[in-house]
């Protein structure tokens, strides 16, 4: 039983941390771009238009803008003010959206 409950620790403990690193504010995944939509409802919109969108494998988010991503981290990756990104190969394995808690 004290084995158990220290591998379901261990696991809550890494989830948590590489949850984090799914979404990452000022920083922008620039390029590879399928296409560019306005979306209401912020980053978390954009994340649910890319995982319905075929091929769409990460998101920069700005404003209204929801720019869908054919690469896992866009062209190349950089800092940007007011930018967000997020990978949804990183987003499935946390379990989607709701990995994430309250943003």
């Amino acid at each position: 039983m004290k084995l158990l409950f220290f591998l379901a620790v261990i696991a809550t403990a890494f989830y948590c941390s590489s949850a984090g690193k799914c979404i990452k504010s000022n920083w922008d995944y620039w390029g590879a771009d399928i296409k560019r939509v306005t979306v209401r409802g912020g980053v978390k919109k954009c994340i649910a238009v890319c995982q319905k969108t075929k091929k769409c494998k990460s998101i920069a988010y700005r404003g209204k803008n929801c720019w869908l991503k054919y690469k896992t981290n866009g062209r190349y990756s950089r800092a940007q003010r007011g930018v967000t990104s997020a990978n949804m190969n990183c987003v499935a394995v946390n379990g989607g959206w709701t990995g994430f808690g309250a943003w």
